[in-house]
């Protein structure tokens, strides 16, 4: 089957993206963004030229990674999200794993995702703002998709550094929590995360 080109604009303002309006024989409208080397390495075709459902599939897959990309940037507009969980959601999204893998890996290059520094100040703030000891720290961002090695590496930095101060922590959640004997004392301890000395 063959596709014509219908339109051919700019999509983004650098123009380095464009968007290919395309109709098949049938009848059948399509539209793609792709980049200005894949233009190019089409062989920059213009309005009213035919293009072979070869060269569709290269505009297909080059399509769906920029929408991954677009997507997995919005997801992190909202809020940080470590590379396993971006991948789940651009996978219940609907998007390929060779394109949220593409999407992901640009990301990492441009310094917009990046796990460790994610979970370093993902454990800092649970320590400072929620009083949590380091084994609800680990839980808690091991079920965020964070690696529990990461996790404790970070965990173990901070405490280098000084940063974090479990004992500190500790003597300020009793004091907020008053726990009024041993029983309750070890009880919310272990409940948020901290080994009873």
């Amino acid at each position: 089957m063959d596709f014509k080109l219908i339109s051919l604009k700019a999509y983004d303002k650098k123009r380095t993206k464009l968007k290919l309006l395309l109709e098949s024989t049938e009848g059948e409208r399509f539209e793609y963004v792709v980049s200005e080397g894949t233009y190019r390495g089409i062989g920059c075709p213009l309005s009213g030229d035919f293009l072979s459902s070869d060269l569709i599939e290269e505009l297909v897959r080059e399509d769906e990674e920029i929408r991954a990309t677009k997507k997995a940037l919005g997801i992190l507009s909202y809020a940080d999200n470590s590379t396993a969980r971006l991948r789940m959601k651009l996978a219940r999204a609907g998007f390929s794993k060779r394109a949220s893998e593409e999407a992901i890996s640009s990301l990492v290059r441009a310094g917009l995702l990046d796990d460790s520094r994610q979970v370093k100040l993902r454990v800092e703030t649970l320590w400072r703002y929620q009083l949590l000891g380091p084994r609800r720290i680990l839980a808690k961002l091991s079920a965020e998709g964070y690696p529990s090695s990461s996790v404790r590496a970070a965990i173990s930095e901070l405490k280098e550094e000084g940063v974090i101060d479990f004992s500190l922590s500790k003597r300020k959640l009793l004091e907020k929590k008053q726990p009024e004997n041993f029983e309750e004392k070890q009880k919310l301890l272990y409940r948020y995360g901290y080994v009873y000395d």
